[in-house]
């Protein structure tokens, strides 16, 4: 059954969602901001279910993320559920964005939505432009201003062109999934492994300087998005390999050093 309303916006994520909100209630103290947690770049899809992504997640020791599987599923059943105008914010080069957006037409059928990308733009940080790869980095004029009414809804043949691209992806049911140029494609669970490690050294670095200069790479090469929770499960993967040493137990990234193990 349909919750009626007049209007809602959706963005994938939590800090997105609060972001669009805080932008949007300038305009409409009354507006409506629909969050939609669930990273759909990483994990099963074939099928998306709870039950296969918590263990998929615990298979990472991503237990934080376990936990929440079921209350994520809440939300996107909540949010498949309504009615009427609904307008879709998101970042096509974000693939967490694109996989996200492209399950939730899925679930929505042949039902109309509104899409506002707000990728192909730049912002100012300091002396320095950046591609906006977030809802949060485009901004709170942008948003506010943006003449979402105008959008139009998905034509059923773009509705189509997104089930087709999203059965694809489904069959293919790989680990992860990236952006290519701002389609998606799938990847290997160690597709980042090489990057990761380039900003590794002989001497001990902290394990959150390794995370977060991987996380800037990976957005300069336009795969934004990535978590950090995701990177530093692959640097417990490679510490485990042998290919990291690691001076704890690698229970907190922010307290544990890294360093690339000696070659023998």
């Amino acid at each position: 059954m349909s919750v009626a309303t007049d209007e809602y916006h959706l963005a994938f994520g939590m800090s997105d969602a609060a972001s669009l909100r805080r932008a949007l209630v300038a305009n409409d103290p009354e507006v409506r901001v629909f969050p939609l947690p669930n990273d759909m770049a990483l994990g099963p899809i074939n099928p998306p279910s709870p039950a296969l992504r918590r263990a998929w997640y615990k298979q990472l020791r991503l237990d934080d993320e376990a936990d929440l599987v079921d209350w994520w599923e809440t939300s996107w059943e909540k949010a498949t559920a309504l009615s009427s105008t609904l307008y879709v914010w998101f970042c096509r080069t974000n693939a967490n964005d694109n996989a996200s957006l492209h399950e939730f037409i899925w679930r929505r059928g042949n039902q109309p939505v509104r899409l506002i990308d707000v990728s192909g733009r730049n912002v100012l940080y300091g002396d320095r432009s950046y591609p906006i790869t977030t809802i949060g980095m485009a901004g709170p004029e942008f948003l506010a201003s943006f003449p979402y009414e105008q959008t139009e809804p998905l034509t059923d043949q773009q509705i189509r062109a997104f089930h087709e691209e999203w059965r694809k992806l489904k069959d293919e049911n790989a680990p992860v999934r990236i952006n290519d140029g701002g389609m998606l494609a799938s990847a290997d669970i160690d597709v980042f492994d090489e990057y990761v490690l380039s900003f590794g050294s002989a001497d001990w670095r902290r394990g959150a300087r390794i995370v977060g200069n991987a996380m800037v790479g990976l957005s300069d090469l336009e795969q934004p998005g990535v978590s950090v929770e995701f990177l530093w499960s692959r640097i417990r993967v490679l510490a485990e390999a042998g290919i990291l040493n690691a001076s704890d137990d690698l229970s907190d990234m922010h307290t544990t050093r890294i360093r690339i193990a000696a070659q023998t």
